[in-house]
């Protein structure tokens, strides 16, 4: 729950307006506060069974940052919203964003 909540802070920060970093320009967030954020993915029984899976995965490893459980844009034109976010990851995660990048 820690590692969601964190993720889920960070996400919603991403979301602000004032937020300037490459490949987040103009992505929004839905959610009113971390909270409804961390709750409507919690809530999901799919999501939250594979944020546990990938944790589980993370820490067998000795919490090496590759395994680590992230938030995923599914449409990376739409913002953190209910229906376009999954569980990635990390390594995955990034490989996704570098090779938009490159293409």
């Amino acid at each position: 729950m820690y590692l969601l909540n964190k993720s889920c802070y960070a996400a919603f920060e991403r979301g602000r307006a004032t937020y300037i970093r490459d490949g987040y320009e103009n992505v929004g967030c839905s959610f009113d506060n971390v909270k409804s954020f961390f709750e409507a993915l919690w809530d999901d029984e799919v999501f939250r069974h594979e944020w546990i899976a990938q944790t589980n995965v993370y820490v067998a490893n000795n919490y090496i940052y590759k395994y680590r459980p992230t938030l995923d844009r599914i449409d990376p034109e739409h913002g953190y919203e209910k229906g376009n976010i999954r569980m990635l990851p990390q390594w995955i995660n990034v490989s996704k964003g570098y090779s938009k990048r490159v293409i």
